[in-house]
Formats: structure tokens, C-alpha cells, sequence
């Protein structure tokens, strides 16, 4: 599953990850009508993908403790 915000931040995007599932929306709220114990929430900064893969830990630059050891973040990978 993959997840953006533009850059300018017209369309918001809230993260939520409860255990191995994770949750993407426009709105906390959302999230939280589904799964309202959640383990950690944030958002994302503008432009930056949230990447959720079946194999491996979440993979994004703005939240650091869910990376996986041996996945290069985003900004990496491109680079």
C-alpha cells in the first residue's frame, strides 16, 4: 500500500499503524472509528510516500523507529 500528500498540502494525510496493520486517511478520525487503540499516528511532511509492504516494516523518512534495517528510506532509494 502506498500513500502520498502533494507537497503543498491541499489533500492531508494521517498514518496510523496498529501492531502489523497499517492505516491511511485523510483524517485521524478515520482511522481511529476503525482501530481506535492505535500504537503510533502522525503525518506525514508534504511530498513524502508512506509505503506499506506485506514483507517488510513500514518505510517512510518521517516516522524513524518502524524502519527496517536493511531498506533504504525513500530519499535514499532515489538517490
Amino acid at each position: 500500500m502506498i500513500g502520498f500528500t502533494d507537497r503543498v498540502r491541499l489533500r492531508p494525510l494521517t498514518v496510523g499503524v496498529k501492531g502489523p496493520m497499517l492505516y491511511l486517511s485523510s483524517e485521524e478520525s478515520a482511522i481511529r472509528l476503525v482501530c481506535p487503540d492505535l500504537d503510533h499516528t502522525w503525518i506525514p511532511v508534504g511530498g513524502e510516500p508512506v509505503i506499506g509492504s506485506l514483507n517488510h516494516q513500514l518505510l517512510t523518512d518521517s516516522y524513524q523507529p518502524m524502519r527496517c534495517k536493511g531498506i533504504p528510506s525513500f530519499t535514499e532509494a532515489v538517490n
